[in-house]
């Protein structure tokens, strides 16, 4: 990759979207300019602490390129998985890895190079994503494991992913580590809004522990971020997984 100063095209707007991850506020619109020379300079700065990594040219090389991409590159490798470990050990733990870079929208609703990943290039306002990331970790984990996802398919809509498990028989009524939740509208049991994975359930205290995208700290359903949360067993399906 080279993209420099003077350029427009979709790897100036990644560019500058990795720039805004890395609170380097520019502004996101695939034009090259100072302000995005000025941002990349800065960032190459921040990557040399003691050893000259990256030099400070403000050009996107290959190598400025790794680092600002780093994420995304971290989320695509498989999870490490013991001789062991469950698929539902596998899910609870790779669900917690994808916490770790702390995946968000950038540049408006629905945006984002890590919306893109988990909706497998699509983005916008009509493309929440909580179900294409929910899938995403799921059949990372079956394939971390070497074993069929013949009763799990890759969605990227809640209602969809009730209805194959409806089809496969995988509805449960008692959460357990690994499976996955939806929320559904009260009388319509088949309207599902919203999904994420169940890291923990204390059944006796009604409340399951997840991991979530396309969330917020109030639970929206139409968030900017991938976090864990804490929900009530209320209002949700489950459905169990291997």
């Amino acid at each position: 990759m080279l993209v420099k100063l003077g350029d427009n095209n979709k790897d100036v707007k990644a560019v500058q979207e990795w720039l805004c991850y890395n609170k380097i506020s520019v502004v996101i619109d695939s034009d090259f300019g100072p302000a995005t020379k000025a941002g990349v300079k800065k960032f190459q700065s921040s990557k040399n602490t003691g050893n000259l990594i990256i030099p400070v040219t403000g050009v996107v090389d290959d190598t400025t390129w790794a680092f600002l991409n780093y994420p995304i590159d971290f989320l695509k490798q498989l999870p490490v998985v013991s001789l062991r470990a469950t698929l539902a050990e596998t899910i609870v733990n790779n669900a917690f890895r994808h916490y770790v870079v702390k995946p968000i929208e950038i540049g408006g609703q629905n945006m984002g190079p890590f919306v893109r990943f988990y909706m497998r290039g699509l983005e916008g306002d009509a493309e929440p994503w909580c179900a294409g990331s929910a899938s995403t970790v799921v059949l990372q984990s079956y394939e971390a494991l070497g074993i069929p996802h013949d009763k799990f398919n890759y969605q990227v809509g809640c209602s969809a992913l009730y209805a194959d498990a409806k089809k496969y028989g995988t509805l449960v009524k008692v959460p357990t580590p690994g499976c996955l939740f939806l929320c559904y509208t009260p009388g319509m049991e088949s309207h599902c809004y919203h999904v994420g994975i169940v890291t923990s359930a204390d059944i006796s205290g009604g409340t399951i522990h997840t991991t979530e995208g396309n969330t917020n700290d109030s639970g929206s359903r139409e968030g900017f971020e991938y976090v864990p949360r804490i929900r009530s067993l209320t209002n949700k399906h489950f459905i169990k997984l291997g």
